[in-house]
């Protein structure tokens, strides 16, 4: 790790390399890779370390949750205005000499052809008229700056930025803006992750195996879903017609109750215990589970943009699939990316340790309580005092 650390740090300096590309990355690399790149633009304060939290009482993602991340958001804020008030200066005042040069350079060429008896030309008032819009706009002739605007919200770094600031590829850095999108919802303490799911590389074709054993084996997949469906479809009918009998017995024996009255003075049997609702807490579908969280609604957005992006890059693929065949694999693939994703989100936040404003939430109340303590000190001292000069007194007298 440190040593890509290194590398990303050599080819941010080097003004030659454009992008940083791997061909057919595996997939522990572009874990390591992904994990590499946030924690260094996290060191380089491109990013906030709040970003990798959801952010407090449904803010924006990397939103201060404490004074002091509120006070260098406030620093940051006014360093910026003042950066852009001094460039605005800058630009005013080349506009305003620009149109100076640019009527002086009229106004001679008019004494010019006043003197020689012929009338000016129109080239020269065209060409002033069209400088002085440039020199207004503050901006070169030769075109505009290099780099597409910013498409993400205020705060928040896009593709283009990470591109621009990390020489990343377009689709590293719609991972890294993936990743960010799914910590801003991942809650703190995370959801488990089921690891009967690990991430499989099955995405990564072969060159070894050829195009008929990639169907054979497409058609044994296949065959093994429809038997686990038939399996599953057999089990659920056998609980529900043990469900029926059961019912109906208990139907059966309350009749026959009701019919024989009990006699007086019988003793009565122990009464029927219920049957309570299964717990779901750790279950594959609970609400601790990683399972029910990405099918929830609280991941409703990222899901649908990663679906969206995963069904561009795969669209030769899913065309060839029927439509259900399609959502299967859609599915498939959003939980292995969600696996990738989860994981490296957790590396990070083991990384830099608790969330800044908790550590500085806790730091804080370590500090009142140890005021606390030692004001408790001091006022037993005080009110101690008394007492040990009498005894003293005592002792002398």
């Amino acid at each position: 790790m440190r040593t890509l650390e290194l590398v990303y740090q050599e080819i941010i300096l080097d003004p030659k390399i454009i992008e940083f590309t791997v061909e057919d990355p595996a997939t522990s690399f572009s874990q390591l890779r992904d994990v590499v790149c946030l924690k260094l633009a996290i060191d380089l304060g491109i990013l906030s370390p709040e970003m990798l939290y959801p952010p407090p009482q449904g803010g924006p993602p990397g939103a201060p949750s404490g004074p002091a991340d509120s006070a260098a958001a406030a620093a940051a804020a006014a360093a910026a205005a003042a950066a852009a008030a001094a460039a605005a200066a800058a630009a005013a005042e080349a506009a305003a000499a620009a149109a100076a040069a640019a009527a002086a350079a009229a106004a001679a060429a008019a004494a010019a052809a006043a003197a020689a008896g012929i009338a000016a030309p129109a080239a020269a008032s065209s060409a002033g008229s069209q400088g002085a819009p440039e020199a207004s706009r503050g901006g070169a002739p030769g075109g505009p700056h290099k780099g597409g605007p910013h498409s993400g919200p205020p705060g928040v770094p896009c593709a283009e930025c990470f591109r621009r600031a990390l020489k990343e590829t377009k689709s590293q850095s719609v991972r890294l803006t993936e990743i960010l999108a799914l910590a801003a919802v991942l809650p703190d303490p995370p959801p488990e992750l089921l690891e009967e799911s690990p991430v499989s590389s099955s995405s990564r074709r072969d060159w070894r195996q050829s195009d008929a054993d990639l169907s054979a084996e497409a058609l044994q997949q296949q065959q093994q879903q429809q038997q686990q469906q038939q399996q599953q479809q057999q089990q659920q009918q056998q609980q529900q017609q043990q469900q029926q009998q059961t019912a109906a017995a208990g139907q059966g024996s309350g009749a026959a109750a009701l019919r024989r009255p009990a006699a007086a003075g019988s003793p009565r049997g122990p009464p029927a215990k219920r049957q309570g609702a299964p717990c779901s807490k750790g279950a594959p579908g609970g609400p601790r589970s990683s399972v029910g969280f990405q099918g929830g609604p609280q991941c409703l957005p990222v899901r649908l943009k990663i679906k969206r992006r995963l069904k561009r890059d795969n669209f030769d693929l899913l065309l060839e699939l029927p439509l259900q065949q399609q959502k299967a694999e859609l599915e498939k693939q959003w939980g292995e990316t969600y696996a990738m994703y989860y994981r490296t989100i957790m590396k990070l936040r083991r990384l830099l340790g608790r969330r800044p404003a908790a550590a500085a939430a806790a730091a804080e109340a370590a500090a009142e309580q140890t005021a606390a303590q030692e004001t408790a000190a001091a006022a037993a001292a005080a009110a101690a005092a008394p007492g040990e000069q009498q005894k003293r007194r005592r002792q002398m007298s």
